[in-house]
């Protein structure tokens, strides 16, 4: 690994652990959920780095998403002109907004619980509103009685003036989480998979990962060989060249 890209000693190169397996709950109770970036061509590292609203900006105001695929919220356009309505463009948990060629898309995420799922509890990290946060957090497993669904979609958005609809164009049968746009290629982390989308054509390059209920959060690009992806009590590096990826657990609690 180039020297820009070393990890900081805390984490530790180590096998992933069996999803429910003891390993496994070790990072899902921790309470450390770290966020990855690549700034000037360094990976940059931080904890807890939540954020209360997701928004994209736009020349005359910006739109607003949402930062979970539980949240039932609406992906709005706010104007920066005071003298204009805000615009509800779609109830959707929006987590995602990029570019291409004049055009904006957007993403959405959703879970939803069907019949009477069995759960695991943790403890919920701090947020900005809320830094010493103690709420025992609820995540439903699937069990005879339930079942999960998670989903999304990507869209285009069409919008003429202030007036604003939006165009279909890719199913997923996850639901994304973290997402990085380079070039032609977005790069998806969605609860169990790693995605490549180009050419709205996607490539699964791993499901059924371990990281399934670890909250994948970010995902910083360096190079093909080189993407990180921040998860609950560690850091993942994929390499699309192997198809292979490494796990380096945080010695955090």
């Amino acid at each position: 690994m180039e020297s820009y890209l070393i990890m900081p000693s805390k984490f530790e190169l180590t096998v992933p652990p069996k999803i429910l397996g003891d390993d496994w709950f070790s990072l899902n109770t921790s309470n450390f959920a770290y966020f990855v970036e690549n700034i000037d061509g360094k990976l940059e590292i931080k904890a807890n780095n939540y954020t209360n609203e997701y928004s994209f900006l736009l020349p005359d105001g910006k739109l607003i998403g949402a930062t979970s695929p539980i949240e039932e919220a609406d992906f709005v356009f706010q104007p920066n002109e005071a003298s204009l309505q805000r615009v509800n463009i779609k109830k959707a948990n929006v987590l995602f907004v990029y570019e291409e060629e004049g055009d904006a898309y957007f993403i959405e995420s959703f879970e939803e619980e069907l019949g009477e799922c069995k759960g695991i509890y943790y403890q919920s990290l701090p947020t900005e509103d809320d830094p010493a946060n103690d709420e025992i957090f609820y995540a439903p497993v699937e069990s005879p009685e339930g079942k999960l669904l998670r989903y999304g979609y990507l869209y285009r958005l069409d919008r003429v003036g202030n007036r604003f609809d939006y165009t279909l164009i890719l199913e997923f049968d996850d639901a994304p989480l973290a997402f990085q746009k380079i070039n032609k290629r977005l790069f998806i982390a969605t609860n169990s998979k790693f995605i490549v989308v180009e050419g709205f054509k996607q490539e699964v390059i791993f499901e059924n990962l371990f990281w399934n209920l670890l909250d994948p959060s970010s995902i910083a690009y360096f190079d093909d060989e080189n993407i990180f992806v921040g998860i609950r009590g560690g850091i993942v590096r994929v390499n699309l060249i192997t198809k292979s990826f490494d796990f380096f657990k945080s010695d955090e609690d």
